[in-house]
């Protein structure tokens, strides 16, 4: 296991970061915030909106199905406000630009 000074002097975790300058390790450090928020967010969504949605339905009581269907409603749009900003992302390549996937 490497030192943090060697790490650092070879460029820092990751070895093939080591000729990027500072800016552009920013940038890929953002973009990887990103990523992870965007990711967290999602499934906070998707997967306990679904689970929400799925208790107000079986467990909600007379007025549990109308809960559900507003949460959904109320949900959609913000998952796919979320899933379209991860596109639009990943979608803007610029050329020569080594710090987007």
């Amino acid at each position: 296991m490497a030192s943090a000074d060697e790490r650092e002097r070879r460029g820092g975790i990751w070895p093939w970061t080591a000729d990027l300058t500072v800016d552009e390790k920013v940038r890929l450090r953002r973009s990887r915030v990103r990523t992870m928020v965007t990711h967290g967010a999602a499934w906070c969504l998707f997967a306990g909106g679904a689970l929400l949605i799925a208790y107000l339905m079986v467990w909600g009581g007379e007025e549990g199905v109308e809960r559900g269907i507003d949460l959904f409603l109320t949900i959609l749009p913000v998952a796919a406000s979320i899933v379209s900003f991860w596109f639009a992302h990943r979608m803007q390549k610029g050329e020569g630009d080594r710090t987007r996937q």
